[in-house]
């Protein structure tokens, strides 16, 4: 049975790297009329202070534009914990994907991590297990 997947503003897919293989999932940005917070869903230790710092960088990149909107970033399920796993990358491309409305196709993967002057990172060598398994799956990656 094959089953469609449709994809939505604020949703993008990346991958985190666990027992020595690559899994991809989702990851959703919803934002609402708030005080300009960051709620964080599924997201647990050293990504959610990747997200946060993503969240800020949006938030400079968009000249504070999040002031009135609560941002909530969401995974389906919690993600393991690694030092490996960036998804800052991911973070800003859902937030900014939400903001302006902009869908990607389910073909499309982001990597790596980002700081606070929208540098984007993930070392090659980290990058390589990723772009191997998922190769057949998603025709395009971004990525440092």
């Amino acid at each position: 049975m094959r089953r469609n997947f449709v994809m939505y503003p604020g949703m993008v897919f990346s991958a985190f790297y666990h027992e020595g293989s690559v899994h991809a999932f989702s990851l959703q940005s919803l934002g609402r009329q708030g005080k300009g917070k960051l709620h964080l869903i599924n997201i647990e230790c050293k990504q959610r202070e990747y997200c946060r710092v993503a969240y800020e960088y949006v938030k400079l990149l968009t000249n504070n534009t999040l002031s009135n909107v609560d941002v909530i970033l969401t995974t389906l399920h919690p993600l393991p914990d690694s030092k490996k796993n960036y998804i800052g990358c991911a973070a800003c491309a859902a937030i900014l994907s939400a903001l302006h409305g902009t869908v990607y196709s389910d073909k499309e993967l982001f990597l790596g991590g980002c700081d606070l002057f929208g540098n984007l990172y993930l070392d090659e060598k980290t990058m390589d297990p990723f772009v191997e398994q998922l190769y057949s799956k998603f025709t395009t990656v971004y990525a440092a």
